[in-house]
């Protein structure tokens, strides 16, 4: 049995990530050393286990010659499964250390317990008030709906959808150690939703709108309309008051926390739920920032057409006159 060349080929393995984006497993010195020091090379692949490396143990297993072991049921105890026709569990390793009855173990000792690839997708046949049941545990839970790019059919199972969505509950039943005797998935469906996932909006904050422009639009206006430049508390009246408006125009474009779904209400749920917005609540900063400006200066703005219309009268009368005969 050569551990030497195991353990050799173990450490060549671990340099390549096993999938795009993620690192390679680190050893320290210590570490290495504990691998070259086992005893044997079924004491090396169970200590290479424990460090994180049972998909790599897998691998090597798999291209080390029949040799390195006293026959094949003595390979598959070292790494805790069968290597030859390895079981695909839902979201882990064969190797993951679980806490089962009280025992220290592996999923893959207790194959039969645990979800495998395929028990995601038992729900396709359930009727459709199943289905909408569970698709609204997973809402709640934050594994399904739009807002998490898992758009859905409200009372349809979907594998590519809802199946992948109960992939994430399978994977969590999995890592608790609570398999199919203990209706594990309902568990960690629960843990879900006590404990649900952050749901990331890409959403600006609201920025106030810069003092400095307003004011110059505030001073233009008043120039326009009043011939005089605007006091400064009157610059303040006009900015806040468009502020203001504008603020609300921002919290009306905020996506609203909806209520915890039920089956009844999927339908808000599967796709982008956008509330009605009734035209009379459409807000203009601008037209609020003139609505307040007449309001501050209806008494000047009135003294003025006063005048403007004693001004004109004066003018007709002066013209009315001034086109008389001699």
């Amino acid at each position: 049995m050569d551990k030497q060349t195991f353990v050799d080929n173990l450490l060549e393995w671990i340099k390549t990530p096993l999938r795009p984006g993620e690192s390679a497993p680190y050893l320290s010195q210590e570490q290495v050393d504990a691998l070259y020091s086992a005893t044997t090379t079924e004491e090396a692949a169970q200590f290479a286990i424990t460090l994180g490396l049972g998909e790599y143990v897998t691998i090597v297993g798999k291209g080390t010659p029949v040799e390195y072991f006293d026959d094949d049921e003595a390979f598959r105890q070292a790494v805790g499964l069968s290597i030859a026709e390895p079981t695909k569990f839902i979201g882990v390793d064969p190797a993951q250390p679980i806490v089962y009855q009280g025992q220290q173990t592996t999923i893959g000792a207790i194959p039969n317990n645990f979800y495998q690839v395929g028990d995601n997708n038992v729900f396709v046949d359930m009727t459709p008030n199943q289905i909408r049941s569970i698709q609204a545990d997973l809402v709640n839970a934050g594994l399904l709906g739009k807002r998490v790019n898992r758009a859905f059919r409200p009372g349809f199972w979907d594998p590519e959808v809802d199946g992948e969505a109960m992939k994430d509950v399978m994977t969590l039943a999995n890592i608790m150690g609570t398999g199919k005797a203990e209706q594990g998935w309902k568990q960690a469906l629960k843990n879900y939703i006590a404990n649900p996932l952050p749901s990331y909006q890409n959403i600006q904050p609201y920025l106030s709108p810069n003092y400095d422009s307003i004011a110059q639009d505030v001073k233009g206006l008043f120039r326009q309309r009043l011939g005089r430049d605007p006091k400064p508390y009157e610059v303040g009246l006009l900015y806040d008051a468009y502020d203001s408006s504008a603020r609300k125009a921002y919290s009306m474009t905020v996506p609203q926390q909806l209520p915890d779904a039920t089956p009844v209400t999927l339908e808000m749920y599967s796709t982008e739920f956008e509330p009605q917005m009734d035209v009379g609540e459409q807000i203009d900063p601008g037209a609020e920032l003139l609505s307040t400006f007449d309001t501050i200066t209806q008494k000047e703005q009135e003294a003025l057409q006063a005048g403007e219309d004693v001004q004109n009268s004066r003018l007709r009368i002066i013209n009315n006159i001034a086109r008389r005969p001699r």
